[in-house]
């Protein structure tokens, strides 16, 4: 029997304080009278009508209690699911913007975020596959995991990849955490995939309560405005279809469909960061508001929209005072000072290399002291120099580090992006030129292979014209050559000994002379 209290006006259907849908959804196998009690509630709520009109109506259509159950409580479940069919679709348009013949490959872990995903994915008619990595850090349970994804995409129909990595080794050798190697492992065998079988699209399972994990993790590192956003939908060809629902409504939907899933016993662990976000403190914030999870994805959204009106700003107020050389960045000192809130600017622009909020800080104070100080940030260093900033990525640097010899008959070889050409010339008839760029040397002094490095501190040679030695360094500076354009120099050597700084100058004791018989002309090309 319907109690009075169902009859009176009340609010909207609000999902949240409804009965829990995967316990109801079990039950609905076998309607009864329970189920119509509900249904029949539930709708005198929504339509704000009465029992004797919704069963007037049913009689007029000729519809049996156990029917009227039906079509009431599929409506309702259409409404109040934790993640409906078309709500993902539209999600998956609007926000995502996913085209139908694209091909999307799944980060498939085996937890209940993925397979949530997979069947949502393919449910949708979207052509997926799967992609699992074993990082062979938790045993047979790791194992499991890997047995669990080759069985759910044969059972979901779709192709299936698979790699294990030996992560504790790899992180050993590169010198990182366990979660930076898992993460830069999976990512380039995501994008190898993707690249060899023809995947427009990387999906992956990250929900509105890891958006607030992650956005109160970039708080916690001293993030900007763009910490302050989070993940977004699209970034790319990466893809978060999940953003739309809570941890809360994944698993709820997971039980309703009675969908199986792996547990990772690592994700109680507090020893990393990440956990005790998820286990100690968002506790906390449900406890002081149950929608925190909404909350957090609304800044999300508002944040986004301020951050591409202020993209908008920097772009059109930075495009006379920047100049790409590459993939670095110069910025000139005197126009970024110039402009209203400097630092921001300086944040906004070296963003893409890494820079943290507090160490642009430093810099800006830097600003107008002197110059020659470094700053570094994740993937780029910057060059606090006499007229401008100096940005270039980290890879760079590396590069010039590089050592490798040339042999007798090379012909060219390149250094730092740059090429330089090898001639072997008849000293008869050869005339010496006066560009200083280029390195004209006796061959016959010469011992091959020569070694190409970059400078080092301590290199010191014998300017052309100069018995006494002289460190590379003064050259550098007497040339007055940026403090980042010294890497740029290939050293040549010959044993032990410096041949020439290849683009600026000889060293004395193997420049050409009357008695030399065969030039070596070595010339930047680009």
């Amino acid at each position: 029997m319907v109690t009075s209290s169902c009859l009176k006006p009340t609010p909207p259907i609000n999902r949240r304080t409804l009965p829990n849908w995967g316990s109801l959804y079990s039950r609905y196998s076998a309607p009864n009278n329970s189920i119509l009690v509900w249904a029949l509630s539930a709708i005198v709520i929504k339509t704000k009508t009465t029992v004797i009109d919704v069963l007037k109506r049913a009689f007029i259509i000729g519809l049996n209690a156990v029917a009227l159950a039906k079509v009431i409580f599929n409506d309702l479940c259409s409404q109040i699911m934790p993640i409906s069919l078309q709500a993902f679709g539209a999600f998956m348009q609007n926000q995502v913007k996913v085209l139908p013949a694209q091909k999307i490959l799944l980060a498939f872990s085996g937890g209940v975020d993925s397979v949530v995903l997979a069947t949502l994915l393919k449910e949708n008619g979207c052509d997926i596959a799967l992609a699992h990595c074993n990082f062979s850090l938790r045993a047979e349970e790791s194992d499991g995991d890997e047995d669990f994804a080759r069985t759910f995409a044969q059972k979901l129909q779709v192709p299936f990849f698979s790699i294990r990595f030996d992560t504790l080794n790899y992180a050993k050798q590169h010198k990182v955490s366990t979660q930076v190697a898992a993460r830069q492992l999976r990512y380039n065998w995501f994008h190898e995939v993707m690249s060899n079988e023809g995947y427009d699209l990387l999906a992956t399972a990250h929900h509105q309560t890891d958006q607030v994990e992650t956005i109160l993790f970039n708080i916690n590192r001293g993030s900007g405005l763009a910490g302050l956003q989070g993940m977004k939908p699209r970034e790319g060809n990466l893809i978060r279809p999940l953003l739309l629902a809570t941890r809360a409504e994944i698993e709820e939907f997971a039980k309703a469909k009675k969908l199986k899933w792996r547990e990772d016993s690592s994700n109680s662990l507090n020893k990393y960061s990440r956990n005790k976000l998820r286990n100690v403190v968002l506790p906390v914030l449900k406890g002081l508001n149950p929608n925190y999870e909404e909350s957090f994805y609304n800044l999300s959204t508002l944040v986004g929209q301020y951050r591409q009106l202020i993209d908008e700003v920097i772009t059109a107020n930075t495009a006379a005072i920047t100049h790409r050389e590459g993939e670095g960045l110069m910025i000139n000192k005197a126009g970024l000072l110039a402009l209203p809130q400097p630092q921001v600017y300086l944040y906004e622009l070296l963003k893409p290399y890494g820079f943290s909020n507090d160490v642009v800080a430093q810099m800006a104070q830097s600003l107008s002291g002197h110059s020659g100080t470094i700053f570094y940030g994740e993937n780029g260093e910057a060059l606090i120099d006499r007229e401008a900033i100096i940005v270039r990525p980290l890879e760079q640097r590396e590069k010039e580090t590089t050592q490798f010899v040339i042999e007798a008959t090379a012909t060219s070889f390149s250094f730092a992006g740059k090429t330089y050409s090898i001639q072997r010339l008849d000293a008869k008839g050869y005339e010496i030129s006066t560009d200083s760029a280029i390195a004209q040397l006796d061959a016959e002094k010469l011992q091959f292979p020569l070694s190409v490095r970059g400078w080092k501190k301590g290199d010191y040679f014998y300017p052309l014209g100069m018995r006494k030695k002289k460190k590379v360094s003064d050259v550098f500076i007497n040339l007055k050559v940026p403090v980042f354009s010294k890497g740029e120099f290939p050293l040549l050597f010959s044993g032990e000994h410096l041949v020439c700084i290849a683009g600026l100058r000889v060293d004395d004791r193997f420049k050409v002379t009357p008695q030399t018989k065969e030039v070596l002309v070595i010339t930047p090309v680009q």
